[in-house]
């Protein structure tokens, strides 16, 4: 089966914990009230998504929802994004609508110069 070319590959998530610390540790960050986007240029070809929560964050089904809102709006604009960066969402608000989510996830993505349109 193949994958659609908005769906998001196993090299476009950023999984190790050596990246994720030093992603943490020496990236840039933006803030907007219910995100947080921390970015550093990874040296590749390929931008890689990390979406993380706050600590106690809500239930299971809250911080599953979060996940899949972040990155269905990153999915969807991820043409849009510059490639070449380990890219990290920190959720703050619970209970955030699509339209919500993706608004944020734009402004940020804007003032951090990483949005091309």
């Amino acid at each position: 089966m193949r994958k659609s070319p908005t769906s998001l590959s196993r090299d476009e998530r950023l999984r190790r914990r050596g990246d994720i610390t030093s992603l943490f540790a020496a990236g840039k960050s933006v803030s907007g009230g219910a995100l947080r986007l921390v970015y550093r240029s990874n040296g590749s070809d390929t931008s890689r998504l990390l979406v993380t929560l706050r600590r106690k964050f809500g239930t299971a089904v809250e911080r599953n929802r979060a996940r899949r809102l972040v990155k269905e709006a990153y999915r969807i604009q991820k043409s849009n994004i510059r490639s070449g960066y380990d890219i990290g969402f920190v959720v703050y608000q619970k209970s955030m609508s699509y339209t919500e989510t993706a608004e944020a996830m734009l402004s940020l993505l804007k003032r951090a110069g990483l949005y091309e349109n």
